[in-house]
């Protein structure tokens, strides 16, 4: 599966149709429900499935109900890879954004997750950035590497 949901949309949580597909339920206010979409996406697929979903970077710091979500998919072992992209990527917002990669096979003996960082290689435009075809050709290998690669893996 392959996503790009709206970022920090926020939701209701009297409209939820399907509560049980949600193991951490967030704020009832609704805000910055990218973690529900996230968890909503890990309900729906089949266990050999696998998700990319390009996040705001935010997801990654955020406290309280969304801290918990995170834990959730890294104590199941769904959370395979953390990708960071530069900020002013996505046209429209400035903020930095990421791709999770999640990954139900192998999920109950993962126990690590890898982290590739690569705000610092992308060519700079006036509107917005652009990862290169270079930049996209070192995150590719790194992600299937898993490997430690020093300032970048």
């Amino acid at each position: 599966m392959v996503a790009n949901p709206n970022f920090s949309q926020n939701y209701i949580k009297k409209n939820l149709k399907v509560p049980s597909r949600f193991h951490v339920m967030l704020p009832k206010k609704g805000k910055k429900s990218d973690l529900m979409f996230v968890q909503h996406m890990l309900a729906v697929f089949k266990q050999n499935g696998r998700l990319a979903t390009v996040m705001p970077h935010g997801v990654l710091f955020r406290i309280g109900e969304e801290r918990d979500a995170r834990k959730h998919f890294i104590i199941n072992g769904y959370l395979e890879a953390f990708i960071g992209l530069p900020s002013s990527l996505f046209y429209g917002t400035g903020i930095p954004a990421c791709i999770l990669l999640m990954n139900k096979v192998g999920a109950v003996d993962r126990d690590h997750v890898l982290f590739i960082i690569t705000n610092r290689k992308y060519r700079e435009g006036k509107a917005e950035n652009h990862l290169r075809p270079e930049d996209i050709d070192k995150i590719i290998p790194a992600y299937r590497s898993g490997g430690n690669i020093p300032a970048y893996a």
